[in-house]
């Protein structure tokens, strides 16, 4: 999380590094230095296959060592198609902030779970993650309001996943119970 949280910090730089290098035609460097990225952010990271797309499996494989590494069970099941009209980027963004919220709520829970599935229903992508929870959110907590200190630094995970949703004209929906949290969403994908 630490490696993670230094790669965020410097993320900008890093972007400005390899469009330089890019501009400059020096590939081969670029190439390594995005090796040297891999290297150091996903150390410890056993690569497993999730999807065909690269920059989603490689994000995946994080999330999951990272849940692993709290003692939560990761199941995933992803069907992706390569021609839907989603922008990685977006999905990017999708799949990392609803891993991190299902990861941060169910952390310090006994036999945590997340349940990750993917697929196409008629002309939609059905996104739907699935955690552990120790209460019903929606009850004890309906603004999801965060527990962190300094909260003003907190709470652009939802805000980021719900301006998506807009974006393509979808569908977000939660649902809570005592025991679990699952959170639901359909972007139309044609």
């Amino acid at each position: 999380m630490e490696s993670l949280k230094k790669f965020r910090h410097d993320y900008k730089a890093h972007l400005f590094t390899m469009d330089a290098l890019l501009e400059a035609g020096k590939t081969q460097e670029l190439h390594q230095y995005l090796l040297s990225l891999h290297q150091s952010q996903f150390d410890g990271v056993h690569l497993r296959q999730y999807t065909d797309n690269v920059s989603l499996n490689i994000l995946l494989n994080q999330k999951a060592t990272v849940a692993e590494k709290y003692g939560i069970q990761f199941k995933a099941d992803i069907v992706l198609s390569t021609e839907g009209r989603i922008v990685v980027s977006d999905l990017i963004a999708l799949f990392s902030n609803l891993c991190d919220n299902a990861i941060e709520a169910c952390a310090t829970l006994l036999h945590p779970e997340i349940s990750l599935s993917v697929h196409k229903a008629k002309a939609y992508l059905v996104i739907e993650i699935t955690n552990t929870s120790g209460s019903d959110v929606q009850k004890t907590n309906p603004e999801f309001l965060t527990s962190k200190s300094r909260p003003e630094l907190h709470g652009m995970g939802i805000k980021i996943i719900k301006n998506i949703v807009e974006k393509y004209g979808g569908i977000y929906q939660i649902d809570s119970t005592d025991h679990s949290f699952t959170t639901m969403i359909m972007l139309p994908d044609e």
